[in-house]
């Protein structure tokens, strides 16, 4: 190349870089056409993504104990209290209709039944109580002379709630979800005079 082009060239360069220096402010970026390339790298994720929520949830609703009392030491009128806790080391959370509680009272005699059913506290913390209910003073719920009668308190779950996706509702021991008074129970509280209130 003649020393006269490569004079020429050199000078049409910096031109070109001043035109583009003069273009870009401070605080500007260049238009399209005019910034340079940059390939687009595109990269895969190798880290397994992060759970949401907590991965391990442990609750442990369960009957603690049916109360029965002698309403002023009559052994023909009687109130009944239940209470439900959660044993579980986390916290109950679940919707007030996926499980009920309930309880009943059988006449042995007369086959009379008191029903009742309620839903479970939540959330609920770890050794909260769930639930207590004391009934209304019930004339005759059991037979005071030879068959008495029964006193069940049961914990029931809707069929979906161990798919539900929640953790925190999924019972870890069903093997404490109810609890039963049978006639000989019914009948050592009714027959013993020195007492007014027995809990199971």
């Amino acid at each position: 190349m003649h020393r006269s082009s490569m004079i020429l060239a050199a000078g049409a360069v910096a031109l070109l870089a001043g035109t583009v220096a003069a273009a870009q402010q401070p605080g500007q970026s260049l238009p399209t056409s005019q910034r340079p390339y940059k390939p687009v790298i595109r990269t895969t994720p190798t880290a397994a993504p992060t759970p949401r929520g907590p991965t391990v949830c442990k609750v442990d609703p369960a009957v603690r104990s049916i109360t029965l009392t002698k309403v002023g030491g009559n052994k023909r009128r009687i109130q009944a209290t239940i209470e439900v806790v959660n044993l579980g080391p986390d916290t109950w959370r679940s919707g007030p209709r996926q499980q009920t509680v309930t309880l009943t009272l059988r006449n042995g005699n007369t086959g009379g039944v008191y029903t009742r059913s309620f839903p479970l506290r939540s959330p609920a913390a770890r050794g909260a109580v769930m639930l207590r209910h004391t009934t209304p003073v019930l004339n005759d719920p059991f037979d005071t002379f030879e068959f008495a009668g029964t006193a069940e308190v049961s914990i029931a779950y809707d069929p979906d709630i161990a798919i539900d996706g929640n953790m925190c509702n999924d019972d870890a021991n069903s093997g404490n979800n109810g609890k039963k008074l049978v006639t000989s129970d019914i009948q050592a509280f009714l027959g013993n005079t020195t007492i007014t209130s027995r809990t199971w």
